[in-house]
């Protein structure tokens, strides 16, 4: 194999790797309210909009430092501990309590700054 070859595949695969993570977190993200309110438990007690505001306002002052972060951690453990940290919101559904909900969700929202901050480094290094 080519050293374009090798580029070529792992430009698929990281495409590929992105496209099922982020269909995945956007379902969850577009459905949560709905499944959450039809819980039938009485202990939880999140909200699904909630939770996107704290995703999305951890992500936004997650930018600040996410690149020194990247830098410091490198590419490829930024990706692993950013599907880690997607996978973990997803699997959550499937026994929600009210803390992992909102720990999770700040959780992500760090995750989703190195993630695109990274996705950036290496666009940029002209690898993708």
């Amino acid at each position: 194999m080519t050293p374009e070859q090798k580029k070529l595949l792992n430009i698929f695969i990281l495409g590929i790797a992105f496209m099922f993570m982020f269909t995945a977190f956007q379902t969850c993200g577009n459905v949560a309210q709905t499944v959450l309110s039809s819980l039938n438990n009485t202990d939880f007690h999140g909200s699904g909009y909630t939770s996107m505001a704290i995703i999305y306002g951890v992500f936004s002052t997650s930018n600040l430092i996410a690149p020194s972060v990247v830098a410091l951690i490198g590419t490829q453990l930024s990706m692993f501990f950013s599907g880690i940290f997607y996978s973990a919101y997803i699997a959550m559904f499937i026994q929600p309590f009210t803390w992992s909900f909102y720990t999770l969700s700040v959780l992500i929202g760090i995750a989703a700054a190195g993630e695109w901050c990274m996705f950036y480094i290496l666009r940029i290094c002209q690898y993708v």
